[in-house]
């Protein structure tokens, strides 16, 4: 099983949207029924079955043909991420997953964050970063915690995460490829593509309030983290036996 972990990015937020165009929902409707003015977990079940379908890593798990798991709900922080993995053993039996996926988010999303202006942040940035990213590496891939090592990756929105994975965890490091180039990050995947080929629901369909990526966008992710996976020879058992 693969474990991804992340923000709306992640969940797939809006991409029902573009089930709700096709059925000739109107902008009105679409905008009341979206964030920020409507939860995203409140879907109906074939809505919600939509989404689930196009997002990356319903992408990545059909593509291997491995099972998955994602949070439980929409949105996310880093702080979220690393709770998580360090109460692995307690939300779900960690000798089930084969691989950690995580998608670094926005650090302003974090508690410690709220409370201070972003251009006041300095050196707190790095050391927030490092040390969560350290964290994470110790209990997956040094067995901190945990019966045996879990190996995973990591992709960035924004290039503080990115610039430290791709310096100090080049095998976990998931870079981005699109139009035959390399991406870093999110921010510049999307900055470029903007020029490109529409990503954001709200380029796509104008009237349409959600901005989050569409299933173009997913797609492109899910391919590059595949690329990273068989680049890494990461494999996948399938129906082992629980005793041995």
């Amino acid at each position: 099983m693969i474990l991804f972990l992340g923000c709306s990015l992640t969940w797939g937020q809006g991409l029902q949207i573009e089930k709700w165009i096709s059925e000739g929902k109107s902008f009105d409707f679409i905008n009341k029924h979206s964030v920020p003015s409507y939860h995203a977990e409140h879907l109906t079940y074939e809505d919600d079955l939509f989404r689930k379908s196009k997002s990356y890593p319903n992408l990545v798990a059909k593509e291997l043909n491995v099972s998955h798991s994602t949070k439980w709900g929409n949105g996310g922080s880093n702080d979220e991420i690393l709770f998580i993995i360090e109460n692995l053993d307690k939300l779900i039996h960690p000798y089930v997953i084969q691989l950690v996926v995580i998608q670094f988010t926005d650090l302003v999303r974090d508690d410690l964050f709220s409370y201070i202006n972003k251009k006041e942040f300095g050196d707190l940035t790095d050391i927030v970063l490092k040390n969560q990213i350290a964290k994470i590496d110790n209990i997956l891939s040094h067995s901190q915690g945990l019966n045996e090592n879990i190996p995973w990756l990591g992709l960035s929105w924004h290039k503080e995460h990115s610039n430290f994975l791709k310096e100090k965890y080049p095998k976990n490091f998931v870079r981005l490829y699109y139009d035959d180039k390399e991406f870093d990050n999110i921010d510049s995947l999307n900055s470029y593509g903007k020029e490109k080929e529409r990503f954001d629901l709200s380029d796509i369909y104008k009237g349409v309030e959600d901005g989050h990526p569409s299933s173009i966008w997913h797609n492109l992710i899910a391919e590059s983290i595949i690329q990273k996976i068989n680049k890494e020879n990461i494999e996948f058992k399938m129906y082992n036996k629980l005793w041995k």
